[in-house]
């Protein structure tokens, strides 16, 4: 075996390697040893150990100066296959080191029969030398038990474990190779080594057959799902590094067998060359093909890029009955980023609307490229510290911030100050300044002290009476859009995203009519409104948004009509839109045998209590009949309890489910079960993406261990 990889575990001295050398081999033939010296060890001598290491040494050669025994007494080994003595421990007096050298180099191992006695000595050998003994002594051992040992290893459940190891943690494939992780397997079942894989290069096999294994599960759960149609989150991400762009694909959909609402990663596609809208509707498509789920492509979760409603447009020419305006769902967290991205850094009010978006998004790249300048080394310090101020009072803040992790020692003693280290802010989340600004104003009285000892160095950064001010009104504009980002990262439903956009609506409105800090705070207030009003407005175009109102218990239509009641055309309009869907896509949906569970699950008296209901009810459709009734008061809470029971209950088709209440109206179907869950499916949860993007990054195996670690 070649030095440059590791021999197998379990691997046997070979005939060639044990037998003695041949007169044309350019090993010299073994040479007595020299055993003269042995009576001055003394106590030292009491018989030779290690016997087996031993047989694979020769004598020292006395024509080159080598000797027996080193000044200390103790006997050296030499490699009796080594032709020179240039590689490492060829001559040692470390047995362990000399075991090591034949495994490394010849192929060869060396198992050693020792004492109980003689323990003690062993214990700095390598694991492997200890797994060698434990293998030794099992050797031993009947057939029978062999037999048995063998036949209770289950190879397809050792290669699925081993698969999901490595796709889920991400784990370089030559960890296969280790020969600890043998040991540990085989510690367990030394009648294993068969399963074991003993080249890195086969794993990309492993994980691709693992991979079509899931694949067909997964095909088969999706063709099964009690929701009429499944929905996507897609999202674009180019990695900074590599260059090189990737579409994520998510599917979500309720599980037949669980009866609970499930997401899958379809698809992580390279892009090395362009990605506009039809290039990447052209990729969708294909995973619907090779899914088969062409009659089942509902509603897309997307960031605020143009490219996507390009692609939205392509997707809809193949698929018969997609609308891609009413059908495309915004990331309500890409929203809330843009909205204060505008607010932080865009300062200069302009008379034209236009000219006010257009600066926005100059602004926003200006303080990307920036970003990426200072990061990068391109600019020098300096440089990047006249160009922050230009930001006004968040540029000033940002230089502190990176003046105060300018050293280890000023970096150190800003610590002892202050009490703890500013965060560092980023130009692609928000909530960074919103930390910054935070701990600076937490920590306003020693921040100032700070400020005043190192004056002579940040004079231009220091920030006075006004600045404090201008930081106070952003942190209080900001600490309402970072509650909701908090609501966003834990269980964020569809009905929230609408509820969202409404409280930030009231709190713009409040936040007009009251005293400002100064002309640049109205002009950041201005263009955040500028940027919020385009997103509210197009929440119009998907009625879906107020579905998710509408089938909340504690919001229903009353909800609409007190957000809306200067606006009572909005709420109407919006009701008739959402009917229209309702009768179109699900009112008349059946879940698979429904009517055949109904009669075989309800007894005579549900029976006979629902049909009492249905004659007596006024309200005929069904729809109609939940969202006119009074609301369910709760707290969230609580709100959230019913719902989780609704789903379960409601999907198992045992009785109409009545949410813990005891009129009959508040009962939901099945059939609304269904609509509430692959709604609730189809929300902003592009983290999913992140992460998988992330594991990619720096190493690309392939859309296998992007998609088994979410399965």
């Amino acid at each position: 075996m070649s030095s440059a990889s590791p021999a197998p575990l379990l691997s046997e001295p070979s005939d060639e390697l044990l037998g003695s050398a041949s007169p044309g081999s350019p090993v010299p033939a073994k040479h007595t040893l020299d055993h003269s010296l042995s009576d001055r060890a003394g106590k030292r001598a009491k018989g030779r150990t290690n016997k087996s290491t031993w047989n694979e040494a020769r004598g020292p050669y006395e024509e080159r100066g080598e000797k027996a025994r080193d000044t200390s007494y103790h006997e050296i080994w030499y490699c009796k296959h080594c032709d020179s003595t240039k590689k490492p421990n060829s001559i040692t007096t470390n047995l362990s080191r000399a075991r090591k050298h034949l495994r490394d180099f010849h192929g060869i191992r060396v198992i050693e029969h020792v004492e109980r006695s003689d323990l003690k000595k062993q214990q700095h050998g390598t694991i492997t030398d200890l797994f060698g003994r434990q293998e030794e002594r099992q050797a031993s051992r009947d057939l029978t038990e062999e037999k048995y040992l063998a036949n209770a290893i289950n190879i397809p459940a050792f290669e699925e474990a081993l698969a999901r190891l490595l796709a889920v943690r991400n784990i370089a494939h030559t960890f296969i190779e280790y020969p600890e992780f043998h040991a540990v397997i085989l510690s367990c079942n030394y009648m294993a080594r068969d399963v074991l894989l003993r080249s890195r290069r086969a794993v990309p096999k492993l994980l691709k057959k693992t991979f079509a294994q899931h694949k067909q599960g997964l095909v088969k759960k999706l063709h099964n799902s009690l929701s009429s149609m499944v929905h996507f989150t897609i999202d674009m991400w180019t990695s900074s590094e590599q260059k090189a762009a990737y579409q994520a694909i998510v599917v979500h959909f309720v599980d037949a067998e669980t009866r609970g609402v499930a997401q899958a990663l379809l698809s992580l596609r390279e892009f090395k060359g362009s990605h506009n809208g039809k290039l990447q509707a052209k990729a969708f498509l294909e995973v619907v093909e090779e899914y088969d789920l062409r009659g089942k492509v509902g509603y897309f979760t997307m960031d605020n890029h143009d490219a996507n409603d390009a692609m939205l447009d392509d997707i809809a020419k193949e698929i018969d009955g997609l609308d891609p305006v009413a059908r495309r769902l915004r990331c309500s967290g890409h929203i809330m980023n843009l909205i204060v991205q505008a607010f932080l850094f865009r300062s200069k009010a302009k008379k034209i609307q236009e000219d006010e978006r257009e600066g926005i998004d100059e602004a926003y790249e200006r303080l990307c490229r920036l970003s990426e300048r200072e990061e990068g080394g391109i600019i020098t310090k300096a440089q990047a510290t006249e160009e922050w101020r230009e930001f006004s009072v968040l540029g000033k803040l940002h230089n502190l911030c990176i003046y105060s992790r300018s050293s280890t020692s000023i970096y150190n003693d800003f610590k002892a100050e202050i009490g703890r280290a500013l965060p560092r802010d980023n130009d692609t989340r928000w909530n960074s300044w919103f930390r910054l600004i935070d701990v600076a104003i937490e920590n306003r009285a020693k921040f100032m002290d700070w400020i005043q000892e190192n004056h002579a160095k940040i004079e231009k950064d220091a920030l006075d009476h006004n600045d404090w001010n201008e930081l106070g009104d952003i942190h209080a504009f900001l600490q309402v859009f970072h509650q909701i980002s908090v609501r966003q990262g834990r269980e964020n439903t569809l009905d929230e995203v609408l509820s969202h956009m409404d409280f930030l609506h009231h709190h713009f409105t409040r936040t007009k009519n009251r005293a400002f800090s100064g002309p640049r705070f109205y002009a950041r207030f201005h263009v955040a409104w500028l940027k919020f009003e385009k997103y509210y407005q197009l929440t119009e175009q998907a009625p879906v948004y107020v579905a998710g109102i509408l089938l909340h218990p504690a919001l229903r239509k009353s909800y609409l009509s007190e957000q809306w009641k200067r606006n009572p055309a909005w709420v109407s309009n919006a009701v008739k839109a959402v009917r229209k869907i309702w009768s179109t896509d699900y009112k008349s949906y059946q879940l698979p045998d429904e009517q055949q569970e109904k009669e075989q699950e309800l007894d005579e008296f549900d029976r006979w209590r629902q049909k009492v209901y249905s004659t007596a009810s006024e309200v005929k459709d069904e729809f109609d009949r939940f969202i006119y009734v009074s609301n369910l008061k709760a707290s969230n809470g609580l709100v959230l309890m019913i719902l989780r029971r609704a789903h379960k209950l409601g999907l198992d088709n045992k009785r109409p489910y009545s949410g813990g209440l005891n009129r009959p109206s508040e009962r939901i179907s099945p059939s609304s079960a269904v609509w509430l869950l692959t709604y609730s499916a189809s929300l902003p949860c592009l983290r999913k993406q992140s992460e998988s993007s992330q594991a990619q990054d720096g190493r690309l195996d392939g859309i296998e261990v992007a998609c088994l670690p979410k399965w």
